[in-house]
């Protein structure tokens, strides 16, 4: 009789549903955000000038400084991209660039369903503060829109 009740709470554990996150668990909160993201792509080519260069780091101080929550958990990601490199020629098709640029992308489900290529960064570059605000706003605006 023991056998059969260390058996049957055996099979009964066994077969309890397990959870991987406790409550609130900020892998659960980060799980839980991913349903969608906004992907920051810093696209340049093999030479880079100055002002390229520049973008370059005003892009990623805007996303490291301005969204480091987000960064953390997975809501915002900066990608940077050689677009002369084999096997990225498609950004420059599917963002239609004329020049190297900036593009904040959003995915939702692991598909992209809305982008906006950022041309203003070349007329901004010279000055910090307003290529900031500009940069934040369409991370925000886009992060907040989804589609």
């Amino acid at each position: 009789m023991k056998i059969h009740v260390l058996i049957s709470v055996l099979l009964l554990v066994g077969f309890a549903p397990v959870s991987n996150f406790d409550e609130d668990s900020p892998q659960q909160e980060k799980a839980l955000a991913n349903d969608g993201k906004t992907v920051v792509y810093y696209l340049h080519g093999n030479m880079r000038c100055r002002a390229c260069r520049q973008i370059e780091a005003l892009t990623k101080k805007t996303v490291e400084e301005g969204f480091a929550q987000e960064v953390k958990e997975g809501s915002v990601e900066l990608k940077t991209v050689n677009v002369d490199q084999s096997g990225n020629e498609h950004f420059v098709r599917n963002y239609e660039l004329a020049t190297r640029s900036v593009v904040v992308s959003r995915e939702e489900g692991g598909k992209e369903i809305n982008w906006r290529r950022l041309d203003r960064v070349w007329r901004l570059v010279r000055d910090e503060t307003a290529f900031i605000d500009y940069l934040s706003k369409e991370i925000s605006g886009l992060s907040q829109r989804g589609s």
